[in-house]
């Protein structure tokens, strides 16, 4: 009975073993037995993506972010392992963006032929194009959390600007000669309400708007979903 118990808490050890290293495996996006290809990207910035990151191909993940180091002349490139039976496009490049509102980033291959549409991300990708040297170009879109503080900003501005053009209609009542009246005041501060209210609107539309631009640009650069279906 003593061999028995013993020989159960040792089947139960190394079942436990096998699963914490099939775990670990899967985790880390091993893919066993599978020949896998790198290759080398060039960036100015990488953003979010660390060792580990997905990569992804028309919104199949494909591939790991293997290491990320700098480089001279201002560069950080990124070793990128793709799966065994993916082939990349005939000229390929990556963009770097926020794949979740979580932080989670992620790696896109696209084809640079033709160039993307969006000219900051054909510029950047030009420029580690002409660096030479056989590795793929990057380009990195903004993080969500500095588009919405550019936002903020934006109405801010939009706010000043407005109460700053009726002070200015008020003052020049003034210097008139006419006094602006209770009727004129409450159709001034009508106006005012609307300027202010049109400016919070425009911020919560721009905050939106380059949300959804940033999912939207990535999507067309290849889909950024955290949920990305592994290849096969």
């Amino acid at each position: 009975m003593k061999r028995e118990n013993e020989f159960a808490v040792g089947l139960v050890v190394i079942a436990a073993l096998a699963l914490v290293v099939g775990g670990a495996l899967w985790l880390s996006g091993a893919h066993l037995g599978k020949t896998e290809a790198v290759y080398t990207a060039r960036f100015r910035t990488v953003g979010g993506l660390g060792a580990g990151s997905p990569v992804v191909l028309r919104g199949v993940r494909v591939g790991r972010i293997e290491a990320i180091r700098l480089a001279p002349g201002n560069w950080v490139e990124a070793d990128i392992k793709i799966y065994s039976g993916v082939t990349p496009p005939a000229k390929p490049a990556v963009i770097a963006a926020s794949a979740s509102l979580f932080g989670e980033w992620a790696a896109t291959l696209i084809s640079n032929d033709p160039p993307p549409a969006d000219p900051n991300i054909r510029q950047a990708l030009e420029e580690a194009q002409a660096v030479g040297g056989g590795k793929w170009p990057g380009a990195t879109l903004p993080d969500i959390g500095q588009l919405t503080a550019q936002a903020s900003r934006i109405a801010t501005d939009i706010g000043t600007v407005a109460a700053r053009v009726q002070s200015a209609f008020d003052s020049r009542l003034r210097a008139g000669g006419r006094s602006p009246g209770p009727r004129h005041e409450r159709a001034s501060g009508r106006d005012r309400r609307r300027r202010f209210q049109f400016a919070a609107r425009f911020g919560g539309a721009v905050a939106r708007g380059n949300r959804s631009q940033d999912d939207v640009g990535a999507r067309g650069y290849g889909d950024q979903s955290g949920t990305a279906r592994h290849y096969p």
